[in-house]
Order: C-alpha cells, then sequence, then structure tokens
C-alpha cells in the first residue's frame, strides 16, 4: 500500500473506533454489526500492509476490537471496560499515525 493512502486510511480508523463508545452507551443494536464490519475491514487491509511492525500492531487492533466485540454482546459490562479496551486502540491507531507522518 502506498504510504500516503495507509495514511489517509488509519486516520480513518478513529472515528470508526471512537463510535463503538456513544453506540455502546445508548445500548444500541447495531453496535456488534459495527465492530463485525470494523474487524472485516482491517483484516481485508491488514494484507495490504507492507511493513511488519505495522502488520503486528495492527493485528492487535484486530485481536482486541475481537473482544470489544465478545463483551459488546454481554450487557453487564462496566462502561469503563469498554472505554478501557477502545481506547487501547485508539493509542495503538495513534502510534501507527505518528509512525507514518515520521516516515515522510
Amino acid at each position: 500500500m502506498h504510504k500516503k493512502v495507509y495514511e489517509i486510511y488509519i486516520k480513518t480508523l478513529i472515528p470508526k473506533t471512537y463510535k463503538i463508545l456513544p453506540l455502546y452507551e445508548e445500548k444500541n443494536e447495531g453496535l456488534p454489526r459495527h465492530i463485525a464490519s470494523l474487524i472485516l475491514e482491517i483484516e481485508g487491509a491488514l494484507y495490504h500492509i507492507e511493513d511488519v511492525s505495522d502488520q503486528q500492531e495492527v493485528v492487535s487492533i484486530i485481536a482486541i476490537l475481537e473482544s470489544v466485540y465478545d463483551i459488546s454482546l454481554f450487557e453487564d459490562v462496566l462502561v469503563e471496560d469498554m472505554k478501557s479496551e477502545v481506547f487501547k486502540c485508539l493509542s495503538i491507531i495513534k502510534r501507527l499515525i505518528k509512525r507514518t507522518e515520521g516516515d515522510n
């Protein structure tokens, strides 16, 4: 994947990932579908990421989102726990953005 395209794509993950929180807090029935769609999208993008260390980070994002998907199916999960996992993903995404911007 071209570096600029990759940088732009990674930045689009921030609002898509952040969207999980209000959906969870609203008890929106579309939350699991949103998370599953995001996981599929990122898995597809993974095939186009050339840098091995970036691939490892993206795999971490996928793993966290898969856990978030699982816990989104239960109503007894604390909002703080969901926030913690979402912010882990956002932290990794921001680290990837910083790394790509440093390559320019």
